[in-house]
């Protein structure tokens, strides 16, 4: 259940729980409240748990959104090089 939720926020959220991108492009700007029941691909196999609705299954016909897969460009932060700087005690 969330509360007081932006769509960019929640597209955050699915991008994580997923380990996918995904971008709102729905326009809709203001907080929401609702529930978002599914299972999550790596544990729609699992034999002890009834298997419930995929992520895109449920954002549609919980959410009335749909989530679409698509390429295209996204900005990229690329680190080349990290070093540890010695910090005195």
């Amino acid at each position: 259940m969330a509360t007081r939720m932006t769509m960019q926020t929640l597209a955050m959220l699915l991008s994580r729980f997923e380990r996918q991108t995904v971008i709102d492009l729905t326009g809709l700007n203001g907080y929401y409240e609702f529930k978002l029941e599914y299972t999550p691909e790596y544990r729609a196999g699992k034999a002890d748990e009834p298997p419930g609705p995929t992520i895109f299954t449920a954002v549609q016909e919980q959410l009335g959104l749909r989530l679409e897969k698509r390429k295209g460009p996204i900005d990229v932060l690329v680190i080349e090089r990290a070093e540890q700087v010695p910090v005195e005690n």
